[in-house]
């Protein structure tokens, strides 16, 4: 059916639009990339922070295990009493539940370190990505542009961009006439876009007449 004034969205406004979407990319990444910089920051903070508690956590055991070979040294110079000896038997337990404690500390910053390595790592390949994805979506914007006009041209097609189906006109500007059109988007593609390609010959061809 060709009516007229059809209630859609012109070219300029389509157009208009797209390049509004450039401008939500560009900030988009702009903020993408800060978050990612604070992400990287925090990880350095995290790696630091933990390496001065491992760090600490080792100096008191070792400080410990110093005092306690410093007694027991002190003790074996004096009368080797019953008393003496169950005291050096106590520091002998504590001095091995130290060790124990300072080999799981080592052992456990090892696999800490390898963690933060791993996740380093990750973001500096997510990173690598999202890099490469900005590069790509910037190059896209002006082509999908200049593809949407060069279409809009050839078919006449004025999208509705306010509808959940696929609507909207073919725009016969020689004879100011729009010819609607309103598909349902549960259709398969293919279908679609013979049904689509049988209105814009239709309009043209009424526009021929």
């Amino acid at each position: 059916m060709v009516t007229e004034g059809a209630p859609v969205m012109s070219w300029e406004e389509a157009k208009a639009m797209c390049e509004g979407v450039g401008d939500v990319f560009a900030k988009n990444a702009a903020k993408d990339r800060d978050r990612l910089l604070k992400l990287r920051d925090t990880f350095g903070s995290i790696r630091g922070t933990f390496a001065q508690r491992q760090a600490a956590a080792r100096r008191a055991v070792e400080e410990a295990l110093a005092e306690i070979r410093r007694i027991e040294q002190h003790e074996q110079g004096r009368d080797n009493s019953a008393e003496m000896a169950r005291h050096l038997d106590e520091l002998a337990q504590s001095k091995a539940q130290l060790e124990t404690q300072l080999a799981r500390l080592q052992e456990n910053q090892v696999a800490t370190e390898a963690h933060i390595e791993e996740l380093i790592l990750q973001y500096e390949q997510a990173q690598r990505r999202y890099m490469d994805e900005c590069a790509t979506r910037e190059k896209d914007v002006p082509r999908l542009r200049q593809n949407m006009a060069v279409y809009a041209s050839i078919t006449g097609i004025k999208w509705d961009f306010s509808s959940d189906r696929i609507a909207g006109c073919i725009h016969i500007p020689e004879r100011k006439l729009l010819s609607n059109f309103d598909l349902s988007p549960t259709q398969p593609p293919y279908e679609m876009a013979n049904a689509l390609w049988n209105i814009i010959e239709t309009a043209h061809e009424v526009h021929q007449k």
